[in-house]
This record gives structure tokens, sequence and C-alpha cells, in this order.
């Protein structure tokens, strides 16, 4: 009995492992999920704010060049 009771617990330890491996790589990918959708948002905020700027620009040289 002895010996099948260490059987049993190392096939649950190697069953909790493979849920260790399990666990940590669907954290890894949730983290890198996590951190291409806030670099692909920075990306465009940052694209939206490089527009906004050059209609801006072009709104104040339109207005120079009435004004001039």
């Amino acid at each position: 009995p002895a010996f099948i009771n260490e059987k049993i617990l190392l096939e649950l330890s190697s069953l909790n492992n493979l849920e260790i491996i399990f666990h940590s790589l669907i954290q890894i990918i949730y983290t890198l999920l996590s951190v291409f959708t806030l670099v692909s948002r920075l990306i465009i905020i940052g694209r939206y704010n490089a527009r906004v700027d050059s209609q801006k620009s072009a709104e104040l040289e339109s207005a120079r060049r009435i004004l001039a």
C-alpha cells in the first residue's frame, strides 16, 4: 500500500506541475496581450494627436495668410 500511495502522490505532483506550467503559460500570454493592447492604444493615441497637431498647424498657417 505504501508503494501505491507513493505512486499516486508522484502522479498528483506531476499533474500539479503541469497545472502550474499551464497557469504560468496563461499568465504569460495574458501579460503579452495586455502589453500589446497598451502599446497599440499608445500608437493610436499618438497618431491621433499627430493628426490633430497637423490640422491645428494648418489652420494657424491659413489664419496667418489671411491676416498677412
